[in-house]
């Protein structure tokens, strides 16, 4: 059974991770054959460097949010649902499929009735909460009139469910299905080292160094854990538009010295492991956090902000931590657990438990079979 996920994106984010999953524990456990039409160069390498199967799509849309968003896509419109018809019909030539994923908002809105029109099954993949969030009213309205057409809605967590449901979005109409990783792929014990102080403790920050995942929540909270314990050393993984803000900023202070950055890293694994403790310190409102999923599958300790769907992988006091903001409180449970061994063995023992049971790879996958076999 072929089916077509199209995800239009301009970077590697969570989504992307996602898809990867998906498209691995589909390949792996299942009669299903998935081809994925991106127009992100590097998202397509990676999938095209595991044998999967992608192709580009050479046009640069924008997800729209706003209404002048509406405007500019607009204007290329007619091009647009040209182009992604030629292709689709060309790709079907050849795979014969009869169910297409969206996952992009302007997809969505824009392509949903075309390939309903040409009888296609049509199944929206959500990432998060929509209607909570400051998108425009027309948007909200559009994915509303939209989503009756659609045969069905996968929510990647039951907040994101919630929120569709509390905006409007027929019950019947979404199920939630959980992600799934094989837990193998992160207790291997030949990942690669890095190189990093052995004799220091590690916080850990992965994720787009931007104002929404919380970046600079999270340097102001390691300058307060530092005036107390300066032995600990602060390690930031990823890249984004404050990147170069928080090194020069990092860089005037006292505290530089307790500070790491990697950039951007395709397999982060070998930090995760390094680390003591990860703090998730976002305002987005987040569907299920796959860097969460990540740390968890490897056992690590993780504070994370109460929103979203982190309260799904995260179940305070034994997968780990959850708060709403950083006060002294927060820096005295980091500073307690951070030293405590029998803490990170007891806190490993149910995360990993947590994901053999609710986001094991081969369990999840066939969900994902049931529930398209069913269209």
């Amino acid at each position: 059974m072929n089916i077509l996920f199209i995800r239009i994106t301009n970077r590697i984010s969570g989504a992307e991770k996602y898809n990867y999953y998906l498209i691995e524990a589909l390949k792996k456990y299942t009669d299903i054959n998935p081809i994925i039409i991106t127009d992100c160069e590097e998202f397509a390498k990676e999938i095209r460097d595991n044998k999967y199967t992608v192709y580009i799509f050479p046009l640069s849309i924008k997800e729209i949010g706003t209404k002048r968003d509406i405007i500019s896509v607009v204007f290329q419109l007619p091009i647009y649902l040209i182009t992604y018809i030629k292709i689709i019909k060309n790709l079907n030539s050849l795979y014969h499929f009869r169910i297409i994923c969206l996952e992009s908002m302007t997809e969505k809105i824009f392509l949903t009735i075309l390939l309903k029109i040409l009888l296609y099954k049509v199944i929206w993949i959500e990432h998060g909460p929509l209607f909570i969030t400051q998108r425009a009213w027309i948007i909200k309205k559009l994915y509303m009139l939209n989503s009756y057409i659609s045969d069905k809605i996968i929510s990647v967590s039951n907040n994101t469910k919630k929120d569709l449901i509390q905006g409007g979005v027929s019950q019947g109409k979404i199920q939630t299905l959980y992600i799934g990783v094989n837990i193998k792929d992160f207790q291997l014990r030949n990942i690669n080292k890095t190189i990093l102080p052995n004799n220091k403790k590690i916080v850990g920050y992965i994720g787009t160094l931007n104002k929404e995942k919380g970046i600079i929540d999270f340097v102001h909270l390691a300058k307060q854990i530092i005036k107390i314990d300066s032995n600990i050393i602060f390690l930031i993984v990823g890249d984004g538009s404050l990147n170069q803000y928080i090194r020069s900023y990092i860089r005037h202070t006292s505290i530089r010295k307790n500070f790491l950055f990697t950039g951007y890293i395709k397999d982060i694994r070998p930090y995760i492991k390094k680390m003591n403790i990860i703090i998730y310190p976002t305002h987005h409102y987040e569907g299920l956090s796959i860097t969460i999923l990540e740390a968890l599958a490897m056992g690590k300790i993780v504070f994370a902000r109460d929103i979203g769907g982190n309260s799904e992988l995260i179940h305070h006091g034994k997968t780990g931590y959850l708060y709403k903001i950083e006060n002294t409180e927060l820096v005295k449970l980091i500073l307690n657990k951070i030293y405590s061994y029998d803490e990170q063995k007891r806190i490993a023992y149910y995360s990993i438990l947590l994901i053999k049971k609710h986001f094991n790879q081969q369990i999840q996958s066939m969900h994902f079979r049931s529930l398209f076999h069913s269209l």
